[in-house]
C-alpha cells in the first residue's frame, strides 16, 4: 500500500475511488476540503504534489484489489434479483 500522508493527523472524512482514481484529487470536492482523506487503487508519481498542495492523505490499495468489491456486489444482486449463478473466480495480479 503506498500512503501519501499530506493531511490531518485526524481523518474524519474520506472519498473512494476505485481502480486508477489518484486522479480524484483534482475533483473540486477534495479542492474545496470535503475529504481529508482519498483511497484509490493506484497512485502516480504526480499525485504526490496535488495531495501535498491540497492537504490530503493518499492510499493506494491497489488496482485489482480496489475493483473487485464492486464486481461481485452486482454478482449479488444478480443472483438476488434474477436468480443468476455467479462464480467470482479472483485473479489478482498483485499490482
Amino acid at each position: 500500500m503506498c500512503h501519501l500522508s499530506f493531511g490531518p493527523e485526524r481523518i474524519s472524512r474520506i472519498g473512494i475511488i476505485s481502480g486508477g482514481g489518484w486522479s480524484g484529487v483534482t475533483d473540486p470536492a477534495v479542492e474545496a476540503g470535503h475529504v481529508d482523506a482519498l483511497l484509490t487503487g493506484e497512485v502516480i508519481h504526480k499525485a504526490h504534489a496535488l495531495a501535498r498542495d491540497r492537504n490530503i492523505h493518499v492510499f493506494g490499495a491497489g488496482h485489482y484489489a480496489t475493483e473487485t468489491f464492486g464486481v461481485q456486489a452486482i454478482g449479488d444482486l444478480l443472483e438476488k434479483k434474477f436468480g443468476v449463478n455467479h462464480t467470482f473466480i479472483d485473479l489478482p495480479t498483485g499490482l
